[in-house]
């Protein structure tokens, strides 16, 4: 299936469901939205909607619901394939319902624990935690979709409709945008536009390249052609927020990453390019366990295995087809 193909299948689900569930009520979706041209977006006063919650139960769903505030949320939050609403959807309800030990038994192919160190259980669970030490001034602080554990700490990167992990923005920004001459990057690691280090990031403080030797092998005291950071950015910023302490040192055992995808993504499948960029990078890390993978299919099925949450895996199928 082409990647358009899969976003078109998708949208037809989604109106469906739209029309079905919330009575096909066009004045909650912005203005412009209409079948055929998109999936369904909720207007900002609106986009509560776009978080699944248990309506018999009205102050858990509340809980649901502020778990991730407003100010935090992202410019898509209403948009039908928002990959926050989806997490939001389904670990806040996890949460708040007591329900985040049941993620413990799921394992990745080499039988390690997706969530949690496998011993302790997966701890305490935020999302959009911000990440304040690992230099980001100029730029906005990771924030980590969400994450597991304090002593521990499992970083989980979501993603669901995107056609990619997330890259650098500094290729990406265009002439007309402050700051290009001081910040563009061609996409290799070398001294550019008169800076004095090799990383546009690097010159305004940002630590990365500090921790990527040790993490990776990637040597910071010579030219790349091609950036290795660029395509794996997103990523690699999940696993230093799981292995960078608050005081700012590595540990290579103080917690992993994880990619939360979904199967029928073709840019997530073997020659895609968000396929490419964990590959690349769990290929590349001294220790590969620090990064994991796990599809939203295998998430959802773990759950159905409770029948407490049968409400919540019923609207995740009717909604998105897990």
């Amino acid at each position: 299936m082409s990647y358009s193909a899969y976003k078109k299948t998708l949208e037809v689900r989604y109106w469906d469901y739209w029309r079905r569930e919330l009575d096909g009520r066009l004045a909650l979706l912005r203005e412009g939205a209409a079948e055929g041209s998109g999936p369904p977006v909720f207007r900002s006063e609106s986009n509560d909607l776009n978080i699944l919650t248990d309506e018999s139960d009205t102050a858990t769903s509340n809980l649901v619901v502020r778990e991730v505030p407003r100010g935090s949320r992202h410019r898509w939050f209403g948009s039908f394939n928002s990959s926050q609403a989806l997490a939001q959807s389904v670990f806040a309800n996890l949460k708040h319902a007591g329900k985040l030990g049941i993620l413990s038994g799921i394992r990745d192919e080499d039988g390690l624990p997706i969530f949690g160190d496998g011993t302790s259980g997966v701890g305490q669970m935020t999302m959009e935690f911000p990440v304040n030490y690992l230099g980001e001034v100029e730029s906005r602080s990771t924030e980590v979709d969400v994450r597991f554990g304090d002593t521990y700490r499992t970083c989980v990167e979501c993603k669901f409709t995107e056609s990619e992990v997330g890259s650098c923005s500094r290729p990406k920004l265009r002439r007309s945008e402050p700051g290009y001459e001081k910040y563009h990057c061609d996409g290799s690691f070398s001294r550019q536009r008169g800076r004095d280090t090799r990383c546009s990031l690097t010159e305004v403080g940002i630590r990365y390249w500090e921790y990527l030797p040790p993490l990776l092998g990637w040597n910071n005291d010579r030219d790349h052609a091609s950036c290795p950071l660029r395509t794996t950015y997103q990523l690699v910023r999940n696993v230093l927020a799981a292995c960078v302490s608050d005081g700012g040192k590595l540990g290579l055992d103080s917690g992993h990453a994880v990619l939360l995808y979904d199967e029928r993504n073709p840019c997530f499948r073997e020659g895609g390019a968000g396929f490419k960029a964990w590959q690349v990078l769990r290929r590349d890390l001294r220790k590969p366990q620090l990064l994991r993978l796990c599809s939203w299919q295998a998430l959802v099925s773990t759950l159905r295995r409770d029948a407490a949450l049968a409400w919540l895996t019923s609207a995740l199928h009717a909604k998105y087809g897990f």
